[in-house]
């Protein structure tokens, strides 16, 4: 086999056919075997690829006719699996891409190989197969062939072994200069918060020191980078009462875990001169300080300039910088046509989902992505948020980097933008609750290890509503729309283990992924308000319990008669007493371990879809604690065949909903049949 003049480079590895591709954290020993700043030659081919490219070259516009588009064309191969890892070892980029997307522990066993260009859908593709038997060796990330047409991005791609490498980091400046020069909507009015305290990275000109300073003796306006990252299991150095000193007079970075001095020497190499890391910021041991602090997310994280994601890592010392393939990532170009668009082939890396990084699966970490203007994060590749722009390493569609769902630039466009709003208020409104539900529908999914911290560790997104509308937060729920907000559901893989927080109407008191009942058209059969401190008294007339959160509720109230169980964690038939409507209800528990039997169901809001009404609600049992009242126990609904389109009493100029709806409904929950219940 002839050797190909390709630096030595990793393997990347997935744990199995729907994992990610692997973070491997460039540092030793493993980072010893590597020269980091090396780069790779992409597109270069082994004698037996060679034929596969000229192939195409040659054939591709009759491939693109439509009256060829069942061709086939097989291509003999390496006559083993082994010479064919020689191949990529060697550096192949097109025996790379089909190296990687095999079965791995089939590869030894493979004999007789051949390529075959086939059509799949609207795209033609190269599978692997062997010879004798017609197996089809490719797992489940084929390789496909499509056009490109070069873009402003395509001269960035980066084809470095590390992502600590000279060439990324040119990358991201040019990142941070375009957003920080070209983006009208990355550029807001300087604020005067700062956080309490920031480390000064490079004090006095040293480089192995860093210097904790009180801002208060700063001016406004200053540049700072924020970290956000994976603290683990047991971070190794933080900031107490007994360090404080030392911090503040100039400690050496020698003993700070790798995430930590690895981003210090990144904020130090792009020019930014002040970094906040929570743990190296915040007094750890000083719970008065640690409040204080805590709540000032918002400020820290909105008002940086640059926010540095550790997303691949899954602690403190793992660092921020990974080794990585770039052949895996780059797309082979094959030949370029004459118009100047290039015909490739690129692994599909679809199932490469950032929700699956270790950052995004703590709940902390989602509001320090969602506030900051610019974020650089570091995974096995680079990618880019801002207010303007997604941009990935590798010039992928950043929808197959599970970042296509912007987070920062949709929570900016209906809560920091500054500029006067363009719509109605109505319509600004279900904007701003979209944005929210989708943030609690991923925050939820997050883990929390302390549970205590539910609502702190979402607080500065709590805060920006808040500065934004005006709008009151009740354990995790808008007041204005209190009717609608108790309208969650535990998602049927989540466990929803009890989290012993309270009130039980509040997602905060369960553990797992919920997901917020929306519509359009959902409307209010209730009124929903807060009642209050209810203080509870025991038989003798002594007060023993206080319930500082609770909330009356005036609907129509229905009795539950039965509930079908139908497995573990799925939705049980409901059988409800004098319930006009079939086929009936469906009651989702709140929790797979729990045993409570809902005893009363309260109907919140109502919906129509096609000619189909869904009645929306509470499943809920007499609380133990606070006699008198209901406990939140799951969510209920109704759906059934509304054929009855007129109503004698429908007026276009009535704001009540039940007058869009036909008179059999209107009969049952008009306002006069609503009870008062106190729901805690």
């Amino acid at each position: 086999m002839e050797p190909l003049p390709q630096k030595a480079r990793p393997i990347q590895s997935s744990k199995g056919e729907d994992e990610d591709v692997e973070f491997l954290p460039a540092k030793d020993p493993l980072a010893a075997s590597y020269d980091l700043d090396a780069v790779v030659r992409p597109s270069i081919f082994c004698s037996l690829c060679q034929p596969i490219q000229s192939w195409l070259q040659a054939n591709w516009i009759v491939l693109m006719r439509t009256e060829h588009q069942t061709t086939k064309k097989s291509f003999d191969h390496y006559d083993t699996g082994l010479k064919l890892q020689e191949s990529f070892l060697s550096g192949c980029h097109l025996c790379t891409l089909i190296w990687y997307s095999c079965h791995r522990d089939a590869i030894p066993s493979m004999k007789n190989l051949k390529v075959e260009v086939a059509r799949g859908g609207f795209r033609y593709f190269l599978g692997l197969y062997e010879t004798s038997c017609e197996q089809h060796l490719n797992g489940d990330r084929p390789i496909w062939l499509g056009s490109h047409v070069p873009t402003k991005e395509s001269g960035l791609v980066c084809s470095a072994i590390s992502t600590s490498s000279y060439a990324t980091r040119q990358l991201s400046e040019n990142w941070l200069r375009e957003c920080v020069t070209s983006h009208a909507r990355c550029r807001g009015e300087t604020t005067q918060s700062l956080p309490g305290r920031i480390l000064d990275v490079c004090p006095g000109g040293k480089s192995d020191e860093v210097q904790l300073i009180n801002t208060h003796k700063l001016s406004s306006g200053l540049t700072y980078a924020a970290l956000s990252y994976c603290w683990g299991k047991a971070p190794t150095y933080t900031l107490t009462l007994s360090s404080l000193n030392d911090f503040i007079s100039g400690v050496t970075v020698q003993g700070f875990p790798k995430t930590i001095r690895d981003a210090i020497q990144f904020t130090r190499d792009i020019g930014i001169k002040w970094l906040w890391i929570d743990a190296l910021c915040i007094i750890q041991d000083c719970p008065d300080d640690w409040n204080r602090e805590s709540l000032k997310m918002c400020d820290v994280y909105q008002n940086s300039h640059l926010t540095l994601a550790a997303l691949g890592a899954s602690n403190n010392d793992d660092g921020l910088f990974s080794l990585r393939d770039p052949l895996m990532f780059l797309p082979c170009d094959l030949f370029r046509k004459e118009a100047g668009e290039t015909i490739r082939a690129e692994l599909d890396i679809i199932k490469y989902s950032a929700s699956r990084w270790p950052l995004r699966q703590r709940r902390w970490a989602l509001q320090e992505r969602t506030l900051p203007t610019r974020t650089l994060n570091f995974g096995s590749s680079l990618s880019w948020n801002c207010r303007e722009r997604s941009l990935s390493e590798y010039a992928y569609p950043i929808l197959k980097l599970g970042l296509g769902n912007n987070l920062s630039r949709d929570f900016f466009d209906v809560m920091l933008d500054t500029q006067p709003l363009r719509i109605s208020s109505v319509k600004h409104e279900t904007a701003i609750l979209g944005v929210w539900n989708t943030i609690l529908y991923e925050y939820t999914y997050a883990k929390l290890t302390v549970q205590t911290d539910s609502l702190r560790a979402i607080s500065g997104i709590i805060t920006a509503v808040q500065n934004r509308t005006g709008w009151r937060n009740l354990a995790g729920l808008w007041e204005p729309f209190l009717w609608r907000e108790l309208l969650w559901c535990r998602n049927f893989s989540s466990p929803g283990q009890p989290t012993f927080l309270k009130p039980s109407w509040s997602w905060i008191s369960r553990c797992g992924q919920i997901t917020p009942v929306q519509g359009w058209d959902l409307q209010s059969i209730s009124k929903v308000e807060e009642a209050g401190g209810i203080i509870v008294a025991d038989q003798r007339g002594e007060q023993f319990a206080e319930h500082r959160m609770a909330l009356f509720v005036y609907c129509v109230l229905v009795v539950i008669s039965n509930t079908n169980y139908r497995g573990r964690g799925l939705p049980m038939n409901a059988d409800l007493v004098g319930w006009p409507w079939t086929p009936g209800s469906r009651y989702t528990s709140d929790s797979t371990t729990d045993r409570d039997i809902p005893d009363r169901f309260l109907p919140l809001a109502i919906s129509k879809t096609r000619g189909w009404r869904k009645i929306h609600g509470l499943a809920v049992i007499p609380s133990v604690s606070c006699p008198g009242a209901f406990e939140r126990v799951g969510y209920m609904f109704s759906e059934f065949e509304d054929l009855s389109e007129s109503a004698d009493h429908i007026s276009a100029k009535s704001e009540d909903p039940l007058n869009t709806v036909s008179n059999e409904i209107f009969a049952f929950f008009e306002p006069k049949k609503r009870e008062r219940i106190i729901l805690v």
